[in-house]
């Protein structure tokens, strides 16, 4: 799971050959979203990963809270792969903004025969157990 740019989301889109028809609803949420929330981060990942994120959002109490206090919207652009694609949090507060911001790479998924990461489709990085900064969350089912 990594940080994206809206720019290399739309190049992914296109180079993959995918018609992003189905995303101008999306594309036009988007907009929306824009002019209401001052910040905004764009998720490229595995649907497992994305899983994770919802459960570091779950786990971290802080986050939780401040999530149910503060606007906060989420777009899921759409599949660029199997089971892979990007997706877009909106929000006003600009410390939540950096909580997810720091943490979305920190972020390991516990598969089935690794605990690992991705760095765009079908590349994974497994974690180094040297690594503590490591958020390691399991799979689930």
């Amino acid at each position: 799971m990594r940080i994206e740019t809206y720019e290399n989301m739309l190049n992914q889109y296109k180079k993959d050959g995918l018609s992003l028809k189905y995303t101008i609803e999306l594309l036009q949420e988007r907009i929306e979203y824009l002019s209401k929330f001052s910040y905004s981060v764009i998720v490229e990942g595995n649907h497992d990963e994305f899983d994770s994120l919802d459960q570091w959002m779950e786990n971290n109490s802080w986050v939780k809270d401040k999530i149910k206090i503060v606007s906060f919207e989420n777009l899921y652009y759409g599949k660029t792969g199997y089971d892979y694609g990007f997706g877009e949090f909106f929000m006003n507060d600009k410390i939540l903004f950096n909580s997810l911001c720091k943490s979305i790479p920190n972020i390991y998924t516990c598969f089935p025969v690794s605990i690992s990461k991705t760095d765009g489709y079908g590349n994974f990085i497994d974690l180094d157990p040297e690594y503590k900064q490591a958020l390691i969350y399991k799979l689930i089912e």
